[in-house]
C-alpha cells in the first residue's frame, strides 16, 4: 500500500477525499487520470490565456478546479476557483497577475502525486489506469455521461459499469454524437455537465427538446457552477434532478434510481 501519510504530510486532505470517492484504488487510479489529463489541460490554459479566449480559459479552470476538490488538493481548488471567476467577469488582469501561482500550486501538488505514485515527472506508467471507453460488450442498456472532466466520469463510471455500458463524452458535441447513435430507448439516463467545451449542456438539452427525445431520456444534471440563474433555467427543460459538484458515488447513485426504467 502507498504511504498515505506522505500525502497527508505535505497538505492534502486524503480523508475528505476519500469520502468523495470512496476507496484509496480508486483515488490512486484518479490521481492518475487527473496527471495524464493535465497534460493537454495544462498547455490548453496557456494556450487560452495568451489568447484573451476567457470563455473557454473559464470552462478548463473550472474542471481543474472540480478534480483538484476530489483529490483534495484544497488550495488548489481555491486558486483555480479564483480564476475561474475572473475569467468569467473578464477579468484579464487578475488571471495574468495569479496565472504564476496557479502554474506553481499545480506543479507543487504534480510533485507530491508523481513521487506518492512512484512515477516519473513524466507522467510515464503503463497505461493500465488510463481511462478509457471499454470495448463494446453485449449489455444493452446505456448511461451517457457528458463532463469535460475524466474524474468525474470516472466516478459515474465506476457507480455503474457493472449493470450498464457507460459511454463517455467530454464535450456537448460528442454528447450529442453519441445520442444520434444510440437507440433512444437504449439510455436509461444522460448524466450531463452544465460547462463543457464546444458545446454546452444547454446545447445537448435543446438538441433533447427539439428532436423530442427529452420524454424518451432521463436527464440528471451534474454541476459546479452555484449561479442560481443557471439551476433555474437547467429546470426549464425535463429534467429528473439536479446534484452539485463535488459529489459521491451514493450521491449519483440515489439519483439514478429515482428513474424507472
Amino acid at each position: 500500500m502507498k504511504d498515505t501519510e506522505f500525502l497527508k504530510k505535505r497538505g492534502v486532505d486524503l480523508d475528505s477525499a476519500l469520502e468523495l470517492l470512496g476507496d484509496l484504488s480508486f483515488y490512486d487510479e484518479t490521481l492518475t487520470q487527473f496527471l495524464e489529463e493535465n497534460k493537454t489541460r495544462l498547455p490548453n490554459i496557456a494556450k487560452y490565456r495568451k489568447e484573451n479566449n476567457m470563455p473557454e480559459y473559464a470552462i478548463l479552470v473550472h474542471a481543474l478546479k472540480s478534480d483538484a476538490k476530489y483529490l483534495g488538493f484544497t488550495d488548489l481548488a481555491e486558486i483555480a476557483y479564483a480564476h475561474e471567476m475572473a475569467s468569467k467577469a473578464n477579468d484579464t488582469n487578475t488571471v495574468n497577475q495569479r496565472y504564476n501561482e496557479l502554474v506553481n500550486t499545480y506543479n507543487k501538488y504534480a510533485r507530491i502525486a508523481f513521487e506518492y505514485l512512484g512515477q516519473t515527472s513524466s507522467g510515464q506508467n503503463d497505461g493500465s489506469s488510463q481511462n478509457k471507453n471499454d470495448e463494446p460488450t453485449n449489455k444493452r442498456s446505456k448511461i451517457i455521461v457528458a463532463d469535460d472532466s475524466l474524474i468525474i466520469s470516472g466516478i459515474v463510471k465506476k457507480a455503474f459499469e457493472d449493470k450498464y455500458d457507460v459511454l463517455i463524452a467530454v464535450n456537448g458535441i460528442e454528447a450529442i454524437n453519441l445520442i444520434q447513435g444510440a437507440v433512444p430507448e437504449e439510455i436509461v439516463a444522460l448524466i450531463l455537465d452544465l460547462n463543457m467545451p464546444k458545446a454546452d449542456g444547454f446545447a445537448v438539452l435543446d438538441y433533447l427538446k427539439e428532436n423530442e427525445l427529452s420524454k424518451r431520456i432521463p436527464v440528471c444534471i451534474i454541476t459546479g457552477d452555484v449561479e442560481k440563474e443557471k439551476i433555474d433555467r437547467a429546470f426549464t427543460y425535463k429534467v429528473v434532478d439536479v446534484i452539485p459538484k463535488p459529489f459521491t458515488i451514493e450521491n449519483v447513485r440515489n439519483v439514478i434510481e429515482k428513474i424507472k426504467f
